[in-house]
């Protein structure tokens, strides 16, 4: 069984650092002309101000949530694949983020939570280019990662822990993304983290056992477990091209590898298709930091946080895939580090 120190140590962790800097405003990096700051966010967080470049509404951007000592956490959007800071997304010092997600419109989904007693968390919603929410909704659980249903437009958010701490986890489903959710728990998904759905509106959700994924079948109201044939230790998920691919969980504090998987899913059964290994920076001196990480697969890439030589997590890199092996671009924003996973929405 995972040991819920990882959430709380990441929490832990982002927020003493953010509590020994001040908490000012994000401002746009030197020589970005056309940036427009906006106010606070109208939020349960301690916020401060985002910006964004006006060509981030036309071009494909790719999203990392990460940490900045002068703005606290935030997620820095870059356009892709050239990588130039196009903005970031600013939600001050006693918060969390981690994994994004987007619906069909380009519209990005960003669940934040809260360190205090794990009392709930927010999930923002911004028009693409956007620097105010256009929707804010309330999850009672400690929030992690997220999906949207292409064939409904419902918004799943994996709650690492229900309100208050405990066991276990769940998952919140918004109809069409607005209102009320409804909650759905599973002993075997303890401590979910990521969650995604494929082409028929079919969800899955990372569990605790290393060989089972919850799958929460269109109209169904339960979770069914999916046994996979091997302990792939699943945490990051997505549905790409017919096939589940599930970023490992992390291969210890002193692993230099990453794991990703290839699933194919079939009833209550998980095969493994293929594995590709990312070649990473040693963990051996930021410990667990890197450790349920989201990465993403776009087209013959996949992009995730990585170390760099000298400081912990302040690049996000690019593998070739499936094959994997060395990184072959780092990419890197002054100021930024602590990068928890990456998304990629592409413009319509």
């Amino acid at each position: 069984m995972r040991s819920l120190d990882f959430s709380r140590y990441a929490l832990m962790v982002y927020v003493a650092a953010a509590m020994l800097a001040a908490c000012g405003g994000s401002q746009p990096p030197i020589g970005a002309p056309g940036a427009t700051a906006q106010s606070s966010l109208p939020a349960t967080c301690n916020v401060g101000k985002s910006w964004m470049l006006p060509e981030a509404k036309g071009e494909d951007l790719l999203y990392a949530p990460g940490w900045s000592r002068a703005s606290g956490f935030l997620v820095a959007v870059f356009s892709y694949p050239r990588g130039k800071l196009v903005g970031t997304l600013t939600f001050g010092c006693y918060s969390n983020t981690a994994g994004v997600c987007f619906d069909a419109s380009g519209d990005v989904f960003i669940p934040v939570n809260f360190e205090s007693k794990y009392a709930g968390s927010d999930i923002y919603e911004y028009a693409r280019g956007g620097t105010e929410p256009i929707e804010m909704l309330t999850d009672s659980g400690l929030a992690w990662g997220c999906a949207v249903d292409s064939t409904t437009g419902n918004l799943a958010v994996a709650n690492v822990e229900p309100y208050g701490g405990g066991y276990p986890g769940n998952v919140a489903i918004y109809p069409d993304a607005q209102g009320t959710p409804t909650y759905y728990t599973d002993t075997k998904l303890d401590f979910p983290l990521y969650c995604t759905y494929d082409d028929e509106g079919n969800l899955f959700v990372s569990a605790d056992d290393p060989d089972i994924i919850g799958e929460l079948s269109e109209g169904s109201g339960s979770f069914e477990n999916v046994t996979v044939n091997e302990d792939i230790d699943a945490a990051s998920l997505q549905w790409d091209d017919g096939h589940l691919v599930a970023a490992s969980y992390g291969g210890g504090s002193y692993s230099d590898t990453q794991n990703v998987y290839q699933v194919q899913i079939s009833g209550a059964s998980g095969t493994v298709i293929s594995q590709t290994v990312l070649q990473i920076r040693s963990r051996h001196k930021v410990n667990r930091r890197l450790e349920g990480a989201q990465f993403w697969v776009q087209g013959s890439v996949i992009i995730g946080p990585n170390f760099s030589k000298g400081r912990p997590i302040n690049a996000i890199s690019f593998w070739p895939y499936p094959k994997g092996g060395k990184p072959t671009r780092n990419l890197m924003a002054q100021g930024i580090s602590f990068f928890r996973g990456v998304t990629v929405d592409l413009a319509k």
